[in-house]
C-alpha cells in the first residue's frame, strides 16, 4: 500500500468504510498535488521558448512517463532486495554504479528508437515540418539524461530512506515520479535554450535574417531563468516531500 501512495491498513478491503479508505489515501494525493505544482511552475518559466518552438510541448508527456517508468523500474527493484535482505546500505555505490550503466544502455536504446520513429513517422509519413534534426537531437537527448538520471534517483533513495529508519517503500513510484517529472523538464529546457538557439542563430547569420535572433532571443535565458532559479526549485520540491514524509513517519 505505501508503494502505492496509500497509508498502511490491517482491515481487508471489503471491510474497510468508504470514510477509512479516503483517510488513507488522501494525505498522499494531496502531497502529491502540491507537489506537482512545481512543474508547472518549470514550464510557466520557459513560456517564451515554448511559444517559439510549440513541438517541443508534444513531447513532454512522452519524457516525463519514460522517466517515471524508469525511476519506478529501479525502485521497486531495490525495495525488492532490501526486504529480502539482498542488498543493504554497504552495497550503495554498487548499486548506484551497476544502475548507472543500466540506465546508459536503456537510455542509448530509447534515444535511438525515438529518433528513427521522429524521422521516419512524424517528419516522414505525417510530413510534420516542424521536427527537424535539431529537435529530434533536444527530446532524445533529454530521454538519455532522463532516463539516466531516473534510475540513479530510483535506486537511491529507497536505500537512504532504509539508513534513516524509514520504509523504503515509502520511496516507491509516486514519489519518484513526481522528483523526475520536474528533473526531467528542468533538462529538456537546457538542451532546447542550448541546441535550438545555437542553431537558430547559426541559420541567421547564414542566411542575412534576423530569424536567427529571434530564434536565439526565444530560447535565451532571461535573469529569472538562469539555471540556479530552476534548480531550486527542484531542491525544493525535494525538500518538501522529504520533510512531509518525515513528519508523517517520524
Amino acid at each position: 500500500e505505501k508503494m502505492a501512495a496509500i497509508l498502511p491498513s490491517d482491515k481487508p478491503y471489503l471491510k474497510t468504510s468508504t470514510l477509512e479508505t479516503y483517510k488513507a489515501r488522501i494525505p498522499w494525493l494531496l502531497l502529491l498535488m502540491i507537489s506537482a505544482t512545481f512543474t508547472g511552475q518549470i514550464i510557466a518559466s520557459f513560456e517564451r521558448a515554448l511559444a517559439a518552438a510549440t513541438i517541443l510541448t508534444a513531447y513532454i508527456p512522452m519524457l516525463m512517463d519514460s522517466g517515471g517508468n524508469c525511476g519506478s523500474q529501479a525502485s521497486v527493484t531495490v525495495i525488492r532486495g532490501l526486504s529480502l535482505g539482498e542488498i543493504s546500505f554497504s552495497d550503495f555505490f554498487r548499486v548506484l554504479w551497476k544502475e548507472l550503466r543500466v540506465a546508459a544502455v536503456c537510455g542509448v536504446t530509447l534515444a535511438a528508437a525515438n529518433f528513427a520513429k521522429l524521422m521516419l513517422i512524424d517528419r516522414m509519413l505525417f510530413h510534420n515540418p516542424m521536427v527537424t534534426v535539431h529537435v529530434a537531437a533536444v527530446i532524445c537527448g533529454t530521454l538519455v539524461c532522463t532516463v539516466v538520471c531516473a534510475k540513479l534517483v530510483g535506486c537511491s533513495l529507497p536505500m537512504l530512506a532504509k539508513r534513516i529508519g524509514f520504509d523504503p517503500a515509502v520511496m516507491a513510484s509516486p514519489f519518484i515520479t513526481t522528483i523526475v517529472d520536474a528533473i526531467s523538464l528542468l533538462i529538456y529546457f537546457r538542451f532546447a535554450s542550448a541546441i535550438l538557439g545555437l542553431c537558430g542563430r547559426t541559420r541567421g547569420q547564414k542566411q542575412g535574417t534576423p530569424s536567427g535572433q529571434r530564434a536565439r532571443a526565444a530560447f535565451a535565458l532571461k535573469p529569472g531563468d538562469g539555471a540556479l532559479p530552476e534548480f531550486r526549485d527542484g531542491a525544493v520540491l525535494v525538500g518538501i516531500i522529504t520533510g512531509l514524509v518525515a513528519a508523517e513517519f517520524l
